[in-house]
This record gives C-alpha cells, structure tokens and sequence, in this order.
C-alpha cells in the first residue's frame, strides 16, 4: 500500500487481481492466487481479480479486523469476534 492507502499492485494480472479499484483507500490487503482482497478504514471488506470459487465475494455487511487470501479462498476476523471464510 501506498502512504496515502491506495494500492499499488503488479505482475500477473490475467484474472485482474492486479488492478484494484480506483481511488479506494485500504487498511489492510492481502492477495491469493488469483485475487486480491482488502480491508477499507471502516472494516469493510472488497475484493477483485479470480472469483470462481467465490473468494473475491466477501459477505454483505460484514466488518472485519484482519483479513487474509489464499489460494482460492479468502478468510477474515470479525470485529465481534470469530472468522468467516469464502
């Protein structure tokens, strides 16, 4: 990430895991095989690139604290506690 929280990503970008939104700001961002996910100031979480097994659909209305890609799956810690991957 940037100093200002943009993302700065490059290499591999056939799945457009290396294009993240324009103009968002993150906290926090973690990339997978063929994705990238990344936490907003507020704990929202958003993702882009690969999401045929679902790891770049974060669940709705979910804030989170920590959050980590993998492979084909992405798992994230609720501000209440716990984790939830997808």
């Amino acid at each position: 990430m940037r100093p200002d929280g943009t993302a700065a990503c490059w290499g591999d970008d056939s799945e457009g895991q290396a294009s993240p939104p324009e103009g968002e700001r993150f906290a926090d961002i973690s990339s997978g095989a063929n994705h990238t996910c990344a936490l907003r100031p507020d704990g929202t979480a958003v993702c882009w690139g690969d999401d045929s097994e679902g790891q770049a659909s974060p669940p709705e209305g979910g804030r989170f604290v920590d959050i980590g890609a993998f492979g084909d799956s992405t798992c994230g810690l609720w501000m209440e506690g716990g984790f939830r991957c997808w």
